[in-house]
């Protein structure tokens, strides 16, 4: 696969220099190792299917497919989808079944999951209503992977305006999600939800979660044996308050 087969698939369905295209296009320079050695670090391999909930431009569902038998790539953008599969069918990817939707009303049986990946997605979502669908759908034993921003984030991007794009200002997306948060209203309906870590492993006791882990990005290790030397995309801590987190959790 190379970067120019790519970056024209890219450029077929999505607006040049836009956010999604310029996204996508640094989630496929990267090397796909970083992602298989996260992966493998929390345990997310052999597994007989596996949930990519909120899968964007499919990057995490191709390092999952590499390491477990058949895994569902969900996404709600139609953009998104399109890039998907048609990088899919270029790698010939016959274990990722891929559909549009909504993680916060999963169009999948009961207990139909080993494993759910749930990757800096579900801040954008009704969260409680997306974690009582995954423990819907996940089987007895199964886990949940998150990864969650913090108000931290939020924070170091109204200073910073991380990775702007001519359609899309990190700093002013930074700054709604924090008059929401502080306002506790909907005011900036778009805007994303900021949860902080101790609320999270709340709902999930109370859903039924148990054995519930929180910590850094990145920092996570279920697997002994895996290399722990993983890239961390987030530092844990930013002016003293959580940035990006991680959390695991079983059913």
């Amino acid at each position: 696969m190379s970067n120019l087969e790519i970056n024209n698939i890219i450029d077929q369905h999505l607006t040049p220099h836009s956010m999604n295209a310029d996204f996508c296009k640094r989630v496929y320079s990267t090397d796909p190792s970083i992602y298989s050695q996260r992966l493998r670090k929390i345990g997310f391999v052999n597994k007989e299917r596996v949930l990519d909930a909120g899968s964007g431009f499919g990057q995490w569902s191709l390092a999952l497919s590499e390491l477990n038998k058949q895994v569902a790539s969900l996404e709600y953008l139609e953009a998104r989808v399109n890039v998907s599969k048609d990088i899919f069918t270029l790698l010939n990817k016959e274990n990722i079944e891929v559909r549009q939707g909504s993680i916060e009303n999963l169009k999948y049986d009961d207990n139909c999951f080993d494993a759910i990946f749930c990757y800096s997605v579900i801040y954008l979502t009704d969260w409680k209503k997306t974690l009582s669908e995954f423990y819907r759908v996940l089987k007895k034993g199964g886990v949940v992977y998150i990864c969650n921003n913090g108000i931290g984030i939020a924070l170091y991007n109204l200073l910073f305006n991380r990775n702007p794009s001519k359609d899309f200002n990190q700093r002013l997306y930074a700054f709604r999600n924090l008059v929401r948060h502080f306002s506790f209203s909907k005011i900036f309906p778009m805007a994303s939800v900021i949860v902080f870590p101790s609320k999270m492993k709340r709902e999930l006791a109370r859903l039924g979660f148990e054995n519930i882990i929180i910590d850094g990005d990145g920092q996570i290790q279920i697997d002994k044996e895996a290399n722990s030397n993983v890239t961390q995309f987030y530092k844990h801590k930013f002016l003293g308050l959580t940035n990006v987190y991680e959390v695991i959790a079983y059913k």
